[in-house]
């Protein structure tokens, strides 16, 4: 898997997350109502894996009185996460590089709110992430994000990688509860949420849709296949000289059979939960 420093195909890698972070909407929406709701007053807020700086920067502006830290663990996402804060004139954005299991770099019992929209899922170990979030928020603070239930991007990807590269096709069973859809497992979430004395807040395990415009075939085909563009690059190199022309041709078929391509652009759907956890005011 190509990193977010690296390139492939002459584009950044961390470029090619542009069309989802700014496809966010309907999530972004879900977090800062989510936040209205419950903590509307919020002056401290940390939130996780927040990429080119969403849903931080549209927090930031919708809480003025607010200071938000976009963390991210790629530098390079940081940077853009800086720049789109600066360029929407937002003086209460604040970056910093953080590990979603390692929050040491945030004091005790510091934040209002924490904010993960796509995020925990890449969490090595969730439990110990869900503990450091505990740890960083306030008596009586909010953890409010979004979680995958369905995603149309790795399914995709997985068979048109599979086409291109003359393997067997995917297990999309075994891919259920994996990759991006590894939280989609409601029941075990809730349950490390209670794990860690979390407490379920009204709304919490709302369900909405949404879907990311990645463009045309031509340029669709990285932001569908960022996972694989390593092995992809890798195989050109070798003197594969049609795997691009083949990456396209692929993911048109999947794309047309399943609906996803409409008037020459490709369009990503996703079925998305919104999760809204709070720290009791006595801990």
């Amino acid at each position: 898997m190509a990193t977010f420093e690296e390139e492939a195909f002459g584009v950044k890698v961390s470029d090619l997350y542009r069309p989802y972070n700014d496809g966010m909407g309907p999530a972004i929406d879900a977090t800062v109502a989510a936040i209205k709701t419950l903590c509307p007053n919020a002056r401290s807020i940390l939130d996780l894996g927040s990429g080119h700086g969403e849903p931080g920067c549209t927090i930031a502006a919708a809480f003025p009185d607010a200071y938000v830290i976009c963390s991210d663990l790629a530098p390079s996402m940081l940077r853009l996460a800086a720049q789109r804060a600066a360029d929407r004139k937002l003086t209460n954005v604040g970056t910093k590089e953080l590990d979603l299991c390692d929050l040491g770099a945030i004091e005790d019992g510091s934040q209002d709110v924490v904010t993960a929209n796509f995020a925990l899922q890449h969490a090595p170990d969730l439990v110990l992430s869900l503990r450091e979030i505990f740890r960083v928020l306030k008596p009586g603070g909010v953890l409010v994000g979004t979680l995958w239930q369905e995603f149309s991007v790795p399914v995709v990807a997985s068979e048109v990688f599979a086409n291109v590269m003359g393997l067997p096709p995917p297990d999309t069973a075994a891919e259920k509860y994996s990759g991006s859809m590894r939280l989609a497992d409601v029941d075990m979430v809730n349950g490390a949420f209670k794990s860690v004395d979390f407490t379920f807040a009204d709304g919490h395990d709302s369900f909405s849709e949404t879907s990311f415009n990645v463009g045309t075939l031509q340029e669709a085909w990285k932001h569908v296949l960022i996972s694989q563009l390593a092995d992809l690059q890798a195989a050109e190199g070798k003197g594969d000289t049609s795997i691009v022309e083949r990456a396209q041709k692929g993911l048109e078929q999947v794309a047309t059979a399943r609906g996803y391509l409409q008037d020459g652009v490709v369009h990503m759907p996703g079925r998305f939960r919104n999760f809204r956890v709070t720290k009791d005011s006595d801990v």
